[in-house]
């Protein structure tokens, strides 16, 4: 069994430090971000855009299109900016090997990219995958991700220089979020999309982040968050 270390967190809003760094980013009828990493010279985008699956800008704040799209054959009915909201995803970056990886909600997938000395972005791995988000048609919303017929899959990640880990879950989409996305199976790659090691935690967190050595869990009870400290072996 992974040794623990229990902290207790009782949050106040004195407790709250808030680090405020100011990213400017252009926002046009195709072009919506919704947040941003930075690696290798290059802001990475991710959000909602009529080209490509995440966007990127120069130091001077132009768009340059993506040239990729979503790594599997997806609903034709999704079009343009409607695709990045429909089929939503997460970016983590490791600036230290000017690398980001992307993840899929609602699905097995996730990518690798490379951001080269030209600042010329490759996708280097692409993970095999079985589960693809499915969607359903919504009246006067478009499409959105059935749950009820979407994996849970890989909930989150967090990346180290090292290691992308992401949290696992075989269970729908739908039971994932009823349980308030509990999960006790941690998937570790490395930045090649070797797999690299399974964690299964001895109980069940409702988040989690990693460094080199931990991985810290955050579970939530009724009347306390607790955070724990797993040693990543």
């Amino acid at each position: 069994m992974l040794p623990i270390i229990r902290h207790c967190l009782t949050i106040t809003s004195k407790d709250v430090v808030r680090i405020d760094k100011k990213v400017e980013y252009p926002i046009t009828s195709d072009f919506h971000p919704r947040d941003i990493v930075i690696t290798g010279n290059r802001k990475i985008v991710y959000g909602s855009f009529s080209e490509g699956n995440f966007g990127t800008l120069d130091e001077d704040n132009n768009i340059i299109t993506s040239q990729y799209d979503l790594p599997f054959k997806y609903d034709n009915r999704v079009t343009g900016i409607n695709k990045g909201t429909t089929y939503q995803y997460k970016i983590e970056a490791n600036p230290k090997q000017n690398k980001f990886a992307v993840l899929t909600l609602a699905s097995d997938i996730f990518e690798i990219y490379n951001v080269t000395n030209d600042r010329q972005i490759d996708r280097i791995y692409t993970s095999p995958f079985q589960n693809i988000p499915q969607i359903t048609e919504v009246a006067r919303q478009g499409f959105t991700v059935d749950s009820g017929k979407s994996i849970a899959g890989l909930l989150m990640m967090s990346v180290s220089e090292d290691l992308i880990c992401f949290a696992y879950s075989s269970q729908t989409q739908k039971d994932a979020l009823n349980s308030g996305l509990n999960f006790n199976e941690i998937l570790c790659f490395n930045w090649t999309g070797e797999k690299v090691k399974k964690i299964i935690l001895p109980f069940s967190i409702n988040n989690f982040c990693i460094d080199t050595h931990y991985i810290y869990g955050v579970k939530d009870y009724t009347d306390e968050t607790v955070l724990y400290r797993f040693c990543m072996i």
